[in-house]
């Protein structure tokens, strides 16, 4: 892509990002951080964009943009996991943690100290993953209705659609998966798809108005 156009994309397209790192940002790290990662991955999208292959550029940005800022924040966790939190968060995710500390450290064969450290490290990388997922998800009405980025609107209006529908949207809009791979996923044609595609849409567009 030209110079010229991949400076019309950027520019247009900053305050887009400013948007989701405030959104993102957490006491971990400063906003303009990931605000300056974010610009380099809409830099980089810029650069590769092909819009034979997406005709929404911000769809198709967001990919590189969330993925910087991810990167970015999993580097600047206050608390690095060594192989032993790592073991620990692991193991808790597969038992009932309906035990007290004192059960649950013998169980694991672990201290207290670190029972302790990994049960707040998983609930912080759980928060992390679903407020992403809602970032994600967020972004997409946004750049269709730039003029009511309201979060509890908007998470309100994505909880109208049906798992399949919602599937749909993200797998289109943000992991660049065509019509044709989702119609395979799900065993049906891409004129189904593409029908399900532009009535989820249209319904949080029309959410979104009220």
């Amino acid at each position: 892509m030209n110079n010229e156009k991949v400076e019309f994309l950027f520019n247009n397209n900053v305050e887009f990002v400013k948007k989701l790192a405030y959104r993102m940002k957490t006491n971990n790290i400063d906003v303009d951080d990931l605000i300056q990662v974010g610009l380099m991955g809409l830099y980089q999208a810029a650069r590769n964009y092909n819009e034979k292959c997406c005709p929404y550029f911000l769809s198709y940005a967001s990919y590189y943009i969330l993925g910087e800022m991810k990167k970015e924040l999993r580097n600047n966790q206050l608390i690095p996991i060594n192989k032993e939190l790592a073991r620990i968060i692991q193991y808790l995710k597969n038992i009932n943690n309906n035990q007290s500390i004192d059960e649950l450290s013998k169980i694991i064969n672990c201290s207290k100290e670190n029972l302790l450290m990994a049960l707040t490290l998983k609930e912080n990388m759980k928060s992390l993953n679903d407020t992403i997922d809602n970032i994600e998800l967020i972004s997409l009405v946004c750049y269709q209705n730039d003029n009511c980025f309201n979060n509890e609107k908007i998470l309100e209006s994505l909880k109208t659609l049906d798992k399949k529908s919602l599937d749909i949207i993200k797998q289109k809009y943000f992991y660049n998966i065509n019509q044709e791979e989702i119609a395979k996923k799900y065993h049906c044609s891409q004129s189904t798809i593409s029908r399900i595609e532009k009535q989820a849409i249209n319904k949080l567009k029309n959410n979104m108005k009220t």
